[in-house]
């Protein structure tokens, strides 16, 4: 919490339990994905607002694109995808700026480098909808990142 309030990179596991790890991956602020380091391995790149919008258009539009991201088991209630795109959409829930997390089983979010206002900054969710949305969230929040070779 106090990173983000600070502006500082940083991330953390679901719950703040490393044996989450393994399955639901990091939830990363968005100073981290914007850090001068370099969030992407070498020979990768965290996927922009353009990269999105191409997979949806690719993926038959919105509405249907969320369907075709998301995994075929894991998700609450039934909601499973189909993840005919391959992309392996998982619902890791995120973190609130105020440190709690929520929303494990039954939302995927996906920080973008872009910046939609001075406090805020571009994601994509998945959720039980078989939508993908283009959302704007606080930057201290805890997401995914979805890293694509360049």
């Amino acid at each position: 919490m106090a990173a983000g309030a600070a502006g500082k990179p940083a991330w953390s596991y679901y719950n703040n339990d490393p044996s989450n790890g393994p399955k639901y991956g990091k939830l990363y602020n968005w100073y981290a994905v914007n850090d001068p380091r370099e969030l992407a391995p070498e020979g990768w790149s965290l996927a922009n607002d353009a990269d999105w919008a191409e997979l949806v258009h690719f993926l038959g539009g919105q509405a249907a694109a969320g369907t075709k991201m998301k995994t075929t088991a894991g998700w609450t209630d039934g909601y499973n995808g189909t993840n005919e795109s391959g992309f392996g959409g998982f619902p890791s829930g995120y973190r609130v700026e105020n440190g709690s997390f929520l929303n494990l089983g039954s939302i995927g979010t996906w920080w973008g480098p872009e910046e939609s206002k001075t406090l805020e900054a571009v994601d994509h969710y998945l959720a039980r909808s078989g939508s993908l949305t283009r959302g704007s969230n606080p930057k201290q929040r805890g997401e995914s990142v979805r890293c694509l070779r360049k």
